[in-house]
């Protein structure tokens, strides 16, 4: 296993923590203190923190060649035989080829760029449109989102990660549209969201569209966590067992109750006020000079 610095361990962790926070973030983030509250504003967060992802990758890609390393060696399963001979893209074809979707990702964004140089509008078909932003730079941004997560993806407890966090995301999603189809939402939105929920999406085939692609993930979860608890031995303490259910319980409802308050309280604590209070923090922590 190659040899790695200080830098480009933590490079690799903040990455991992980047694509954590896109998919719990993104999902359910929406600003009411601007004009479109939703696919812009989710889409300019996605564009920045897929930026400051390819920013540390690119920092820990000079420190691993800083070292005389193969960042794509050490990023992947490649063939030891392959790495150790002559060829320099050695281990950056075992790399392409160890990942079946990542040829084609890279063809599809090849498409984006070749008909956003032959669009009749070049800047609104880079860019996006006012009402959604969703221009070949926020595509770009998804299919960079994707080839982070698959270049630095390598263990099976950062998967769980992965999955877990995109399930306990979706529970929130689910529980903000539950609130608002029992009209306990109070925001005083202008369509309909009791029957067709719009919950954090802001259009209810967004909703569904995202619940459809954890599903697969939540029945895998389902099936591992039933078949681990059929082959776990009888615990000796119940109680233990129903706490662990109580706080994963309390957990979920107060992420649910978070999110409300937020969306209640939001209008009246404004930025101004959050950011006097956070440079007095700041202020208060900061050693005094002598």
């Amino acid at each position: 296993m190659q040899r790695q610095t200080t830098i480009s361990i933590w490079s690799e962790r903040l990455i991992e923590a980047g694509w954590l926070a896109s998919l719990s973030l993104i999902p359910i983030y929406f600003n009411l203190m601007s004009a479109r509250h939703f696919e812009p504003d989710k889409a300019t967060t996605l564009r920045a923190l897929v930026l400051m992802m390819a920013a540390l990758g690119l920092i820990r890609v000079l420190e691993m060649m800083n070292l005389g390393g193969n960042p794509a060696a050490a990023s992947s399963t490649a063939n030891p035989q392959q790495s150790a001979s002559g060829n320099p893209f050695g281990g950056l074809w075992a790399w392409l080829s160890s990942v079946p979707l990542l040829v084609p990702a890279l063809l599809y964004a090849l498409v984006f760029l070749i008909t956003t140089f032959t669009s009749v509008v070049p800047h609104t078909s880079f860019w996006g449109s006012y009402q959604r932003l969703q221009g070949t730079y926020t595509n770009l941004s998804y299919i960079g989102l994707f080839l982070i997560i698959a270049a630095t993806l390598r263990r099976r407890e950062q998967l769980e990660r992965l999955v877990m966090v995109c399930i306990l995301t979706a529970i929130t999603v689910s529980g903000y549209g539950y609130l608002q189809h029992l009209e306990l939402d109070p925001l005083p939105w202008r369509g309909d969201v009791i029957t067709r929920v719009a919950s954090t999406m802001g259009n209810s085939i967004f909703v569904a569209a995202y619940l459809i692609m954890i599903i697969p993930l939540a029945l895998y979860k389902l099936v591992t966590t039933a078949n681990a608890a059929i082959q776990a031995p009888v615990s000796a303490n119940r109680r233990n067992d129903l706490l662990w259910l109580l706080a994963f319980a309390i957990l979920i409802i107060g992420t649910l109750c978070l999110l409300l308050s937020v969306i209640k309280f939001g209008s009246v604590v404004r930025t101004t006020t959050s950011a006097t209070g956070g440079s007095s923090l700041v202020r208060c922590w900061l050693p005094r000079a002598v």
